[in-house]
């Protein structure tokens, strides 16, 4: 009688385990080990858009271009949006808080396959940007090392179509 018990308990806890909504991981680590020290007017968990004027400079930001050195460093091209305030906050998310590394990206696209429900506003704007860094790593890599960044943008690009349609 206790072994159908037990067996009862076990089966119904999974059942239950089953049932309840999965909680989502953090989609992007590093923006909580951020530490203050990078600069101390920029906050531990930056946001960029936090306002309709904000998606317009991002804009302008992103239409202007990127440089990546070597070292996988991201400036803008503009050197007179560059030297803007809100430039400093974007600096600080394309260099400390996106991936940049492929099996990082890759992470990332298997845990937004797997994300429940829709994306915060600083996931999706971190998604964004890490999709444009793959577009520009993409362009610069040949052969089974660009296949490898093609497929991570598709995944990039089919998580945040997801994300508006849902």
């Amino acid at each position: 009688m206790q072994g159908k018990t037990l067996i009862l308990l076990i089966f119904s806890t999974n059942v239950c385990a089953a049932a309840l909504p999965k909680r989502n991981k953090v989609l992007f680590p590093s923006a909580q080990r951020l530490k203050r020290n990078l600069d101390s007017n920029i906050p531990i968990n930056p946001v960029f858009q936090k306002s309709y004027k904000d998606v317009e400079l991002l804009y302008e930001f992103l239409l202007g271009g990127l440089k990546i050195d070597d070292n996988l460093v991201c400036s803008l091209k503009d050197e007179e949006l560059a030297s803007l305030r809100a430039a400093k906050k974007f600096n600080v998310i394309v260099n400390h808080i996106i991936p940049k590394d492929i099996a990082d990206i890759r992470k990332l696209t298997y845990r937004l396959s797997k994300y429940v429900g829709q994306l915060k506003s600083e996931d999706f704007e971190r998604t964004l940007l890490t999709l444009v860094f793959t577009a520009y790593q993409a362009v610069k890599f040949k052969g089974h090392q660009q296949d490898y960044w093609e497929e991570s943008l598709v995944n990039l690009f089919q998580a945040l179509k997801q994300d508006l349609m849902s």
